[in-house]
């Protein structure tokens, strides 16, 4: 597990702790892909399984476990004006939420 997500989920909703069997699949779009495929459960920001979780092609695993992460932003040294402007309108709204 790359960083931790689904051991400390697992640890702290079910109190699971063995080592378990996983996959990486690293294009967001397929593992949304393949979790609505069947293949097995993730975790996945809820902005982008709203729809899903109201049409019922996704169930919560738990109505209580909530994950905070950190944000990094990553970007080349070429810093085009557009760039530039959203990490600007980034920092500003960050700001307010900390």
């Amino acid at each position: 597990d790359k960083d931790g997500l689904h051991k400390r989920f697992l640890e702290s909703s079910y109190q699971f702790t063995s080592p378990f069997p996983f996959h990486l699949i690293p294009s967001i779009k397929g593992f949304r892909y393949a979790i609505l495929s069947g293949y097995g459960y993730g975790l996945i920001p809820m902005m982008d399984v709203k729809e899903d979780l109201e049409r019922g092609d996704l169930v919560l695993l738990s109505q209580r476990h909530k994950e905070t992460l950190s944000l990094y932003l990553h970007h080349w040294g070429l810093m085009s004006d557009l760039i530039k402007e959203f990490i600007d309108a980034l920092k500003r709204y960050s700001s307010d939420l900390i």
